[in-house]
């Protein structure tokens, strides 16, 4: 396992396998190729995904989730498409398996935050930034 610097991979990815038996337990991944239940399958280490993969493909899975934003790796955050996650991507792809992206939380919240309060400056004009208002123009 890789020590991360920014989370606790072990207990994240141990949090994920459970919910993912669970998941299995209780629901299965595919009811008679009609309802499918998606494992959440991380990207924080490549070998657990492809691990976690095989594992549902074993039980004839349909689909697998992921959230839509980067991914903490060992030196920096990296995108879903990084060549590092390859051995994933190939793997899901051969067999076939349908990836679902869910639509939450995608680790760009403070970002959001801060293109929000400049997309929409204060209503007070004793507040309002220079910036984000128009210049007004004397007529003379």
């Amino acid at each position: 396992m890789v020590d991360f610097p920014v989370l606790d991979a072990e207990a994240l990815l141990a949090a994920f396998r459970s919910f993912n038996r669970w998941l299995q337990e209780d629901w299965g991944f595919n009811h008679e190729d009609r309802i499918y239940a998606a494992p959440y399958i991380p990207l924080v280490d490549v070998d657990w995904a492809v691990e976690e993969l095989e594992g549902a493909l074993d039980h004839n899975v349909g689909a697998v989730l992921m959230r839509p934003g980067s991914v903490y790796g060992a030196a920096r955050r990296r995108t879903p498409g990084d060549p590092a996650h390859d051995a994933f991507w190939n793997r899901l792809n051969e067999a076939g398996v349908t990836l679902m992206i869910h639509g939450g939380e995608s680790g760009y919240a403070a970002y959001e935050r801060i293109w929000d309060s400049r997309a929409r400056p204060s209503r007070s004009a004793s507040t309002r930034s220079s910036a984000c208002s128009p210049p007004v123009r004397s007529e003379t």
